[in-house]
């Protein structure tokens, strides 16, 4: 291992923490930390046994690995572990690879709960020869790159490539390795949360003047990521909206779904949208309300406000409204 490449990785390091830091300081951070385990294969490279006249070998090894990291945002995260990446064998001689690594995670978002994972950090590296009884422990610059699915809130699967570079030195024999793994990652600060109901507003007293006047009753439907299915909750708030339909003759329903902004202005988030309202409109007819009383509309992302994924939980909705006209009595 060529020692003097440690002080220009450790300080790499370093820059890519307060790199991150400054992006923070820059964008609303989302609280989602997480948690992961790993399994895989990995090729270790270029090992040579003292029988075989210094020609090259490679050898594939079983992998497993565990790891924690913060995502800053939806792009950039710090991500720090353990990686077991295994024991191989090259005329009788076993060599063994592990090490502790700390990476910056970059990420791209392609929809569908799809994205692109970028890796580059530094590892501390600890490998053993043991016929020749001898270690090595030293830096080593690792990259990589992956593709992620969020499953849901809670759970992503992450397929995984990473190369470590410069393992080893002399006395060890000096080697590479790629490692190719399955992740599974846990986010529990990513769970979904439902929102109290929003209060019906209360009519005006009858009073003297005969006079009519508009009344409504207003509800926000909130839906899980990429999903068009309506929750326990969802339905309570739409009962509601049928309930004031079917007591004020006349009533109309406007029904408008909206997506958020993952994805961006896409037809695949019009067409969720769309959904989105739809569901809505069928549970009000199972409920009695006339399909000529329900007007529906979608925008997909068009107006969606949310930066962060708690903000972009507020976009993911149908806003239901019921109105009538009604004869009230008001002061002369």
């Amino acid at each position: 291992m060529n020692k003097k490449v440690a002080p220009t990785l450790i300080a790499a390091a370093v820059a890519a923490v307060a790199l991150s830091s400054a992006v923070q300081a820059q964008t609303t951070t989302e609280h989602d930390w997480y948690l992961g385990i790993n399994a895989g294969r990995t090729e270790i490279q270029g090992l040579k046994g003292y029988q075989t006249s210094g020609t090259e070998n490679d050898s594939w090894a079983d992998s497993v690995g565990y790891f924690g990291g913060y995502n800053f945002n939806q792009y950039l995260g710090l991500e720090g572990g353990y990686s077991h990446l295994g024991k191989a064998k090259v005329q009788d001689q076993n060599y063994r690879v592990d090490g502790l690594y700390l990476s910056g995670i970059g990420h791209l978002p392609l929809g569908y709960g799809f994205s692109l994972l970028g890796e580059l950090g530094v590892m501390r590296t600890g490998n053993s020869n043991d016929v020749v009884g001898k270690n090595d422990d030293g830096f080593t610059p690792v990259w990589g790159a992956g593709i992620g699915y969020q499953i849901n809130d809670l759970l992503d699967l992450q397929a995984r490539f990473r190369h470590i570079n410069k393992i080893g030195d002399g006395a060890t024999w000096e080697t590479r390795a790629n490692n190719f793994g399955l992740d599974l990652v846990f986010h529990p600060a990513r769970a979904q949360v439902e929102h109290a109901p929003t209060p019906a507003p209360v009519a005006p007293a009858p009073v003297q003047k005969a006079t009519y006047k508009t009344v409504s009753a207003e509800q926000a439907i909130y839906f899980g990521f990429d999903s068009a299915k309506l929750t326990p909750m969802a339905q309570s708030k739409l009962n509601q909206v049928a309930t004031f339909a079917k007591s004020h003759q006349g009533a109309t329903v406007s029904l408008s779904g909206y997506a958020d902004s993952t994805g961006g202005m896409s037809a695949y988030n019009q067409k969720l949208s769309m959904r989105r309202a739809d569901a809505a409109k069928q549970y009000l007819a199972s409920k009695g309300i006339s399909a000529d009383q329900i007007k529906v509309n979608y925008f997909g992302a068009k107006d969606s406000m949310g930066k962060t994924k708690e903000q972009r939980k507020m976009d993911r909705r149908v806003d239901a409204k019921a109105q009538a006209q009604v004869k009230v009595m008001v002061n002369q």
